[in-house]
């Protein structure tokens, strides 16, 4: 590839992107009429704008989705949000299974703590015994 064409390619470039001043578009459509070289290059450019262009409008479009969805999402979780959420836990609360769940749990942590208090009543009553002893 010479130097002209490696000019004319940064040409191409700027003309796909609609930068290219009129003057210099003329001379870029000779050069690529006379160059299969340069030619292929600039089909190839388009093809890839036109991809790109493709590809971005798909997100574009998802992002609108996507923002439309932050925007329920906000507009359901409003101030009322905090009275949704007590009354979801009341009526979670309110249930048998829950309560009786509930009820398990205390008497288990109860239970421990008895277990772990009549440990340290044994431990205290030996160190009376020694005490008592000790002082005779």
């Amino acid at each position: 590839m010479s130097k002209k064409c490696e000019d004319f390619r940064d040409w191409i470039a700027d003309s796909i992107n609609g930068i290219l001043p009129a003057e210099q578009k003329e001379k870029l459509a000779g050069h690529i009429e006379g160059c299969p070289g340069c030619a292929e290059y600039e089909a190839h450019l388009r093809n890839e704008d036109r991809l790109s262009r493709q590809l971005f409008e798909g997100f574009e479009q998802d992002l609108e989705r996507q923002q439309q969805e932050v925007i329920k999402a906000v507009e359901y979780l409003d101030t009322s949000a905090a009275e949704k959420v007590i009354s979801f836990i009341n009526g979670l609360i309110n249930k048998p299974v829950v309560k009786l769940s509930l009820a398990a749990a205390v008497i288990a942590v109860v239970a421990i703590n008895c277990v772990k208090l009549m440990g340290w009543l044994y431990a205290l009553e030996k160190f009376m015994d020694c005490a008592t002893i000790t002082m005779k």
